[in-house]
């Protein structure tokens, strides 16, 4: 009695089996049991193979389990599934790329923006907080009213560069600038109680325009402080000198006149 095929591979025997006691054989391709009559309806599905594949192969050791392992193998994706998998990726670079240039030219015309609306430089600097920057820091407001009872209005470092036009600032010290930093302010007024202007290192603080400034300015190494009108220098007051004493009148020497005159009497 000859079985339809094997249950495993799907081969069909190549010569006349005899089924064991339980109605079994041994495939001569795969080498697994098979059952001599062809599987019962409602079982689960029999796994078919391309069993001319084995055929070919003269090194097949029926024996040799290593090369069932890869029976379990799932088949190559369709060329369909790897086209939908390829369209996928390339919609989300695709959408990574968009997003990224309307948040890029979002920021840009902020920027751009922030030279000639107050409403947008409030969101830059509202003059609640001391403006404060560092690095390459590019920073520019428009119409900020800032006041503060002690410390700093406007803190620059580094290469930053701020630009503060049409403000109104009134803190103990109104600019303190370091580093390479460069403060521009523009219109407006700025009163320093303490300072106007601090510079050090290499900063440059410029006031520029129809400004009114007040307060005195401090320069060390090489800062510089710029204004339409110079303030006075920062300095220490020098003690007062002592005065010398006043000298009491000479006294005249006695005339001889009288004397001469007797002189003459005689």
């Amino acid at each position: 009695m000859k079985p339809v095929s094997c249950s495993h591979c799907g081969a069909p025997p190549a010569t006349a089996v005899t089924p064991d006691a339980q109605g079994m054989y041994t495939c001569a391709f795969c080498g697994k049991l098979s059952y001599v009559t062809p599987p019962v309806e409602g079982a689960g599905p029999a796994i078919r193979h391309n069993w001319a594949d084995h055929l070919d192969d003269d090194d097949h050791d029926p024996d040799d389990e290593d090369e069932d392992d890869d029976d379990d193998e799932p088949p190559p994706p369709r060329a369909a599934e790897t086209a939908a998998v390829a369209a996928h990726r390339i919609s989300w670079i695709v959408w990574l790329v968009v997003v990224l240039g309307v948040t890029g030219g979002a920021g840009v015309g902020i920027t751009r923006c922030t030279k000639g609306s107050s409403l947008l430089s409030s969101l830059v600097w509202d003059g609640k907080e001391p403006l404060q920057c560092g690095g390459n820091d590019r920073i520019s407001v428009t119409g900020v009213t800032a006041n503060f009872n002690a410390g700093a209005a406007i803190i620059a470092g580094g290469n930053c560069q701020v630009r503060c036009e049409g403000c109104t600032i009134t803190a103990a010290t109104a600019v303190e600038a370091g580093g390479n930093a460069q403060v521009t302010i523009a219109n407006g007024a700025v009163t320093g109680t303490t300072l106007l202007a601090d510079a050090s290192g290499n900063a440059r603080v410029t006031f520029m325009g129809d400004v009114k400034v007040s307060g005195t300015v401090k320069e060390s190494r090489k800062g510089q402080v710029s204004t339409p009108t110079p303030p006075p220098a920062a300095s220490t007051p020098e003690p007062a000198k002592a005065q010398p004493a006043a000298s009491s009148p000479a006294k005249a020497a006695p005339s001889s006149a009288p004397a001469k005159a007797r002189a003459k009497g005689k």
